[in-house]
């Protein structure tokens, strides 16, 4: 019999573990649950982002609103979402109950999907081809 002892790094946000440590450390520089992330998307197209509590009042006037502050960005979308349904509490303690109304059948896989194709390089064929 053979027993291994293997150690596990876990993100400090949400439940994902790792097993090496500097996959964690990515992990959770773009955690959607991190209020202090650094968005990979928006870098990846070249684009500023926005600070969180920035996003989140946004979000207090509508999705809409949402989308036009983080031109569309779907990993910063869903950071949002996720953290102001996780109870945490930014400058605005004030939000607009009609703002998932506005978000529809909104889906963050199909969105990222078109956002990639959107935002990359045209000689570049390695994402979604």
């Amino acid at each position: 019999m053979r027993s291994v002892l293997r150690m596990r790094h876990y993100c400090d946000f949400c439940k994902k573990s790792a097993g090496t440590k500097p996959s964690m450390e990515k992990h959770e520089k773009g955690c959607t649950a991190n209020p202090a992330r650094v968005c990979r998307m928006c870098s990846f197209a070249g684009l500023a982002q926005l600070s969180m509590p920035e996003l989140q009042a946004e979000y207090a006037k509508g999705f809409k609103a949402l989308q036009a502050a983080c031109e569309c960005c779907p990993a910063c979308m869903l950071a949002t979402m996720r953290q102001h349904w996780a109870g945490v509490v930014y400058d605005s303690d004030v939000y607009n109950d009609g703002r998932d109304a506005e978000r529809g059948e909104w889906d963050f896989k199909k969105a990222s999907k078109a956002w990639i194709e959107e935002h990359r390089p045209e000689d570049d064929r390695r994402y979604y081809g």
